[in-house]
């Protein structure tokens, strides 16, 4: 029996790797290092990019992996407050080194959301013993517009949730008596660490997910409460062990708490109406509801009316257990829509969400990215209404519309939530006309951070060169310190709001920060030619200017 579960199990993760590879794999494989899986509204690929190419980099150079000066330069940046998601680029240190880091990022993407999907199989498997059951409920995890929007985004960092459903399956084994102690304390220790690696805003909110659910649970399951005490001493001691484990990281991330400065306030969650009506990321219905799913705050939350049917099902026969699962979805979708209730993008009524505005860690949190805990719960309860449920129509029915009805629209070519970014890569870069123009000097590219592709030009480069730029660290909240002291500088700021500082600006700031050239992409507003050929030399190579030109003396 064994042997055919693991047969099962390998099967299964291998029609989840296949379902995302036609989902999106099929339209990058002509071009698989130049198209790039999500991020044509936002650039955030570019963020893991650039740390597929920086891990691989510092290591066979023998530098400091944490702290960079490659970029923010010449002060540079503390690497555990960014979300450039260390472990995935690890994990991928293969692939980055055979096929490049853009490939990289494209191979990962695309396996997220099958693992994502298998580990939660593996979950609703242990709980209902079925294959049907449990191949519906990892479906309804991974493919959730929860985690598809967030890779229509690029965000690996928060479509990294595999590990979630591990961590829940760890405990309950403890609480079953399948697992000693010691067991969950490794197990908790690796899973925690890792999750650390990969996204530190995961490893809080699944941390705070995982005391609610023991909350929960002492409550609602009373039959649970002698082994849900015994469970606190290994839980600790398995977030001790984590600590030991991610020590480098979790040591750079007390290094730079002074610089901790909070992001843009972000306390709106998800429109409740957003529950039932799909957005463009979902196959059917995805359109029909246009003029309705704009006004939504934020997305993501869409679970389908038959998902929710068999939710409502479900809680009508539920027992201690089933109560706990119920009650622990109704508090993740509290949590997810926020500090205020949205209807309709119309605000109704504050939440209770909005007591943790002032707490620390809390108040940066935001909202709508507990909406996988939600995804989660509700694959769980679906595999179990599937299992135990008495109509052999009904089993198979309902399971089968709540699948189809979270399927992306893959038969639109020009659908938003799978258009493949192709972002621009003048010849400059792209044929390495940068070398040995470049080669180790400081420069800044115009776009300037946010606003242009610096981040992919530099990591294609493999690091030849330096940038005096930012974009890493995410923004900082109004009337808060900056996230860094390059940060600081208040031409960055004026770079970052659209300003045009003058040429002697630029002169000072290139001072300040030993920037050698200009290279400012054809087509750009700012500088404009003739404010390049102020500060020296210019000439256009490659789609570029660059200034002072190449073979020219450097500003510094």
């Amino acid at each position: 029996m064994r042997a055919r579960a693991r047969t099962q199990h390998l099967v299964a993760l291998r029609a989840y790797v296949a379902i995302s590879f036609a989902f999106v794999g099929v339209r990058i494989l002509s071009h698989p290092g130049r198209l790039l899986i999500g991020g044509s509204n936002t650039r955030d690929p570019e963020f893991f990019i650039w740390s597929f190419a920086w891990w691989p980099h510092a290591i066979a150079h023998w530098t400091n992996p944490f702290y960079t000066h490659v970029i923010y330069a010449p002060s540079g940046v503390n690497i555990a407050w960014t979300a450039t998601a260390p472990g995935l680029a690890l994990a991928a240190i293969p692939v980055t080194v055979l096929f490049g880091p853009a490939v990289a990022y494209n191979v990962v993407a695309l396996l997220l959301p099958a693992l994502a999907a298998w580990t939660a199989y593996l979950l609703c498997r242990h709980l209902t013993r079925s294959l049907w059951a449990s191949l519906v409920g990892g479906f309804l995890f991974g493919f959730s517009s929860a985690l598809l929007q967030e890779e229509l985004w690029g965000n690996l960092d928060i479509t990294g949730v595999f590990l979630m459903p591990l961590f829940a399956l760890a405990v309950l084994r403890f609480v079953q008596h399948e697992l000693d102690a010691r067991g969950l304390v490794w197990r908790l220790g690796v899973l925690v660490a890792a999750q650390i690696w990969i996204s530190t805003e995961h490893a809080f909110t699944t941390t705070l997910v995982l005391v609610l659910a023991w909350l929960l649970a002492l409550w609602l399951v009373p039959g649970a409460r002698t082994r849900l005490r015994e469970a606190v001493m290994p839980i600790v001691v398995g977030y001790v062990l984590a600590a030991v484990i991610a020590a480098p990281f979790v040591a750079y991330i007390v290094l730079g708490l002074h610089a901790g400065s909070g992001f843009y306030p972000a306390r709106v969650g998800v429109d409740l109406l957003n529950l039932v009506v799909p957005t463009d990321i979902t196959g059917i219905g995805g359109s029909w509801f246009h003029g309705l799913s704009d006004r939504f705050t934020a997305t993501g939350a869409y679970l389908g009316l038959p998902a929710l049917v068999i939710v409502g099902l479900f809680a009508m026969r539920a027992r201690a257990a089933g109560r706990f699962l119920v009650a622990l979805f109704l508090v993740c979708v509290l949590i997810e829509l926020g500090s205020r209730l949205f209807v309709a993008g119309h605000e109704v009524v504050t939440l209770p969400w909005r007591a943790t505005d002032v707490l620390p860690l809390f108040k940066d949190v935001f909202p709508f990215r507990f909406a996988p805990f939600v995804a989660l719960a509700v694959a769980v309860i679906v595999a179990l209404w599937t299992a135990g449920s008495r109509s052999g129509t009904a089993r198979i029915l309902l399971p089968l519309l709540a699948v189809v009805s979270v399927v992306p629209a893959l038969w639109e070519s020009s659908f938003r939530a799978f258009a493949l970014w192709h972002p621009p890569r003048p010849a400059f870069f792209a044929q390495r006309l940068y070398s040995p123009c470049l080669d180790g000097e400081t420069v800044t590219i115009f776009p300037f951070g946010q606003y242009g592709d610096s981040l992919l030009y530099q990591g294609e480069s493999g690091f030849r060169f330096r940038m005096a730029s930012d974009w890493l660290q995410p923004g900082t909240a109004p009337g808060k310190k900056a996230w860094s002291s390059f940060d600081d500088d208040w031409v960055v700021g004026q770079l970052n709001g659209y300003a045009m500082p003058s040429v002697d600006t630029l002169l000072a700031f290139a001072a300040l920060h030993h920037v050698g050239r200009y290279v400012v992409v054809r087509g750009t507003d700012y500088p404009t030619p003739s404010e390049l050929r102020q500060m020296g030399p210019t000439k256009l190579v490659g789609g570029v200017y660059v200034t002072p030109a190449c073979g020219s003396p450097p500003l510094t």
